[in-house]
């Protein structure tokens, strides 16, 4: 029995006790083991499909914000056709317009994109 015990204790190896230290386990030295490498795949899988969601829903704001963004530049280029009845006057203007829109046209463009987002999103909810 005696050689029993000294084996089972020969194999056991204890943490120098530090009375200060209650966090527990380091987490810096978890990440290199397998069960840190498997926590973080299944984060990463838990993870991707919410983030191309997202991704996809950014893609098409962003298509929604620069077409209204175009759909203003022209409308503004037409009214200085409408004006002035030069196209090339009509053409610099629309594309003034688009370089430097003004800031009430560019609030306007985000709202109309998200506006567009919830209602493309509001087709495929089951409510």
């Amino acid at each position: 029995m005696g050689a029993l015990r000294r084996c089972a204790t020969r194999d056991v190896k204890r943490a120098p006790s530090n009375p200060g230290d209650q966090s527990g386990p380091d987490p810096d030295n978890l990440k290199d083991t397998a069960f840190g490498k498997t926590v973080d795949i299944m984060g990463m899988l838990y993870r991707g499909p919410g983030r191309f969601l997202v991704a996809e829903d950014e893609w098409f704001k962003t298509l929604a914000y620069r077409a209204e963004l175009h759909s203003q530049a022209y409308r503004h280029g037409m009214k200085i056709f409408a004006e002035t009845g030069s196209k090339e006057e009509a053409s610099r203007a629309a594309a003034l317009f688009m370089s430097n829109p003004p800031p009430a046209i560019v609030s306007a463009a985000k709202d109309k994109a998200t506006e567009n987002i919830k209602n493309i999103q509001s087709l495929f909810s089951k409510d």
